[in-house]
């Protein structure tokens, strides 16, 4: 997961790929509170 968001970081317009563009069985509400939660701290440490 990091390495791909490496690869989109500073990218424009690939944001939505990162929210809404994975197969995953969670509802919108807690992909987007996880991706909070434990994917945004580690990519602000950049």
């Amino acid at each position: 997961m990091l390495e791909k968001l490496k690869y989109l970081n500073g990218r424009p317009g690939t944001d939505h790929l990162i929210m809404h563009g994975q197969a995953s069985r969670m509802s919108d509400n807690a992909n987007m509170g996880l991706f909070g939660k434990e994917v945004l701290p580690v990519v602000r440490e950049w």
